[in-house]
């Protein structure tokens, strides 16, 4: 088993046993760390990289937005639909302009709110996944190599 398979099955994992409200933190943490590989690809040079990383950003974006309830989430449902289109914007801008201050600024932006999710998990608190016996990996499962999001 190489460093990459055991790194994919630990991403599974936390994914399968995080909560609804720690899997979208599991999203912030996907487009912060891509943020930041556009960032440093910016910087570099490396417009393939910065593009590529940028594009997962917005796979991620798409993902956060198709998941909002607007029935339940109400007021709260629609500022992030809005922080999510500012986000993409902003993205696009900072794409095209290959510029690492862009991408700064929205690496804070979703940090800011990423934290707030944290505040909600642990307000939330008691929810318990399945364990591991109630939910095994199974070969039969689709793979999830190379899932970004």
């Amino acid at each position: 088993m190489t460093t990459k398979d055991v790194a994919n099955n630990y991403r599974r994992l936390r994914a399968r046993s995080s909560s609804p409200v720690g899997l979208v933190i599991l999203l912030y943490d996907a487009a912060i760390e891509s943020l930041r590989q556009a960032k440093l690809a910016a910087a570099e040079a490396r417009i393939e990289d910065r593009v590529a990383a940028s594009n997962h950003v917005m796979l991620v974006l798409n993902e956060l937005t198709r998941t909002l309830d607007h029935e339940r989430g109400g007021k709260v449902a629609h500022n992030l639909e809005r922080f999510y289109a500012v986000a993409g914007i902003l993205l696009t801008e900072a794409n095209v302009r290959s510029d690492p201050a862009t991408f700064d600024k929205l690496i804070g932006m979703f940090c800011t709110v990423r934290e707030g999710w944290q505040r909600v998990e642990q307000e939330v608190g008691g929810w318990r996944p399945a364990s591991a016996a109630e939910t095994p990996l199974s070969a039969s499962e689709p793979s999830l190599v190379g899932w970004r999001a």
